[in-house]
């Protein structure tokens, strides 16, 4: 669970930052290369910027003064008979967001499978200057990767040209990239409805600048459209494909004939983006992705005592170490404390005189090889 808060929380929550500022300030602009490079860099940084140690960047906390700590170490009582054990809410969570991780990986899995069925049906066929596979049925052209594929039986010869240079398009500037972008970060992202949008909206922004590349290369603007009319109901298409007729007539007609966007708006960009971005790093710190455990971050509710703090051992990172040695660590630094006392620490030191013991464990080498081999002897008392 911890996990799903420290770092997909804080993925999500940029997520829906960068597709709240798409949809409100740029989608309607008609720079669609600036638009494309801010939906693929706010793709890839919600998915990098949980993992950056911001432990740096914010107060640092005192040191963990063990003499007034207490961590929950010792056996929880046993349940009384007859008591039920209460539902792990937590872990249930869990189990549900992988099941979905899992079931949306599958379907990216079929989909690919899908493509390449299509890929081994059809065979290399041209049209002028253009290279395409040829499929059989009723299928609406799309390309995917390095290839368009087309059924040059379910359109009229005079649409072929204007279908195949909006393909190239699509070729030419590997807009695939950006799809499968898309599809990975929804995987994680099933469940955030921001994922789903920045998807369409990637799809979206993708056709936009297809369109108006080919009406830059002087193709004409009222031939062009009509040939979208005339295959808006051409076929289905796989999943995941680049096609020509990827989203509604009418938004697209009205981008195309939309006046260019005036330069100075390009000053959006340099604004927007360090916004989204210092507002998605205060949200890790809000979730408090590296702030210290609960137990040396807030007033303790207890005292830790012992008869004679002589006898107490310290281990740091699985090795002993003293107390002089633990008391100069920076509380953000720690990983987690534990308390021992009486007959788990003779049985874990072999030292029946000892009358504690406090492991201390720091983020840095919670994964080293002595940790996990004193977490070992201690599981198995």
């Amino acid at each position: 669970m911890s996990l799903l808060v420290t770092y997909f929380l804080p993925a999500n929550v940029a997520l829906v930052l960068f597709c709240v500022a798409y949809r409100l300030v740029l989608r309607r602009l008609t720079f669609y290369g600036l638009n494309r490079l801010f939906l693929a860099f706010g793709i890839v940084f919600s998915v990098a910027y949980p993992a950056v140690d911001l432990s740096g960047w914010h107060r640092q906390y005192p040191g963990p003064n063990l003499s007034r700590l207490v961590a929950a170490a010792q056996p929880a009582p046993p349940a009384a008979a007859g008591t039920a054990e209460p539902i792990d809410y937590a872990s249930l969570l869990g189990v549900v967001f992988w099941a979905g991780v899992a079931v949306m990986a599958g379907r990216l899995v079929v989909r690919l499978l899908a493509l390449y069925r299509v890929h081994r049906r059809s065979a290399a066929a041209r049209s002028g200057p253009y290279a395409f596979r040829r499929v059989a049925g009723k299928v609406a052209p799309f390309s995917f990767w390095q290839t368009i594929y087309l059924n040059p039986d379910c359109h009229n010869p005079a649409d072929l040209p204007a279908i195949l240079q909006h393909e190239r398009v699509h070729v030419r500037e590997w807009h695939t990239l950006d799809l499968l972008l898309a599809e990975l970060v929804l995987i994680a992202g099933w469940f955030n409805p921001a994922a789903w949008a920045l998807k369409r909206a990637v799809a979206e922004n993708l056709e936009f600048r297809t369109d108006h590349r080919v009406l830059g290369d002087g193709t004409d603007r009222r031939t062009y459209q009509y040939s979208l009319l005339s295959i808006s109901h051409s076929g289905p298409v796989p999943a995941l494909a680049n096609h020509f007729n990827a989203i509604t007539l009418k938004t697209r007609i009205a981008m195309m004939n939309k006046p260019q966007t005036a330069r100075r708006h390009v000053t959006r960009y340099a604004l927007l983006l360090p916004l989204v971005v210092a507002l998605a790093f205060m949200t890790t710190l809000v979730f408090g992705q590296n702030t210290p455990a609960a137990a040396h971050s807030a007033e303790p509710s207890q005292s830790l005592s012992f008869d004679d703090d002589s006898r107490v051992v310290y281990y740091l990172d699985g090795q002993p170490t003293e107390k002089a040695l633990v008391d100069k660590l920076d509380a953000a630094d720690l990983e987690k404390i534990e308390v021992f006392k009486h007959e788990r620490v003779a049985a874990v030191l072999g030292d029946p005189q000892a009358e504690g013991l406090i492991v201390v464990t720091t983020k840095k080498n919670k994964d080293s090889a002595a940790v996990r081999a004193l977490n070992e002897k201690i599981k198995n008392l």
